[in-house]
């Protein structure tokens, strides 16, 4: 994914390539805030979701070494790795 087109694309752009090639990894809360965090190609995305509006207000790439990403990690299951 080229990340300067991704970055000037339009809102609704971005939506459509998150949600159309974009797998879900986990979510998390931040005050008013409910942040989905997908993988498109090989790059991290966070979906913005206002809970009180309940609309998207933001899609941004987040960037690996970024603290955030560590947040994502209580959310994801990986028991299956050691059966």
């Amino acid at each position: 994914m080229d990340l300067k087109e991704f970055s000037k694309l339009s809102l609704h752009g971005k939506a459509a390539i998150v949600f159309g090639e974009g797998d879900f990894i986990a979510s998390i809360k931040e005050y008013s805030f409910l942040i989905k965090l997908f993988i498109v190609e090989d790059t991290f995305v966070e979906v913005f979701y206002n809970i009180h509006s309940n609309e998207i207000e933001d899609i941004a790439i987040l960037e690996p070494e970024e603290r955030r990403l560590n947040q994502y990690s209580h959310g994801i299951d990986i028991q299956d790795l050691f059966k």
